[in-house]
Parts: C-alpha cells; sequence; structure tokens
C-alpha cells in the first residue's frame, strides 16, 4: 500500500508500476481525486477506484458515470475497517482477473 496526498504524487506512483485498488478523496482541492482517477483508468484500465467524500455532491451516482473505473462511493466517515473490507472485496475481484 502506498499513500499520497497529492494528485501529482498519485500520478508519479501510477507510473511506478501495476497498481490494483485506489481510495480516492473527492474532498481533497481542485479535481486532483478524478484526474488520479481518470489517469489511472488510461495507464492502469483494470485498477479501480473507491472514491469517499463527505460532500453530498456525488450522492445521486453521477461519480460512476464520470469514472469508468469507480467500484464504491463512501462517505468519509466510513469507519476504517470498513474501508478496507470493500477495498479488499474489490481488490480480489481485480486480482483474479
Amino acid at each position: 500500500m502506498t499513500l499520497t496526498q497529492t494528485a501529482e504524487a498519485g500520478f508519479d506512483r501510477l507510473r511506478e508500476g501495476h497498481v490494483d485498488m485506489i481510495v480516492a478523496d473527492l474532498d481533497l482541492p481542485g479535481s486532483g481525486a478524478m484526474a488520479v482517477a481518470d489517469y489511472a483508468a488510461y495507464r492502469h484500465p483494470a485498477a479501480k477506484v473507491v472514491f469517499v467524500t463527505a460532500s453530498s455532491f456525488f450522492s445521486d451516482g453521477l461519480v460512476f458515470s464520470m469514472s469508468p473505473n469507480a467500484c464504491a462511493f463512501l462517505p468519509s466517515k466510513t469507519p476504517p475497517e470498513d474501508l478496507a473490507t470493500i477495498v479488499s472485496h474489490h481488490g480480489d475481484r481485480v486480482a483474479k482477473h
């Protein structure tokens, strides 16, 4: 697992090698989370993205039409163990393909 805190660091990580899963915070300034997800869809098309946010802006599911690799959309207050379970579930599915 690698933690990046900026879009540029996320792009760098995606250039370094294989990625199965990304957890992206839509509340970060700018469009960093969506830009990283978009780049991941190009660079690692099988990678899945779990988006988290405190906002209700995407509550209608719009994020799934904006990001072809989105697999989950969760409130940022989701307990870490629940987030880990979702990442593990989708990560296992990616690894099998």
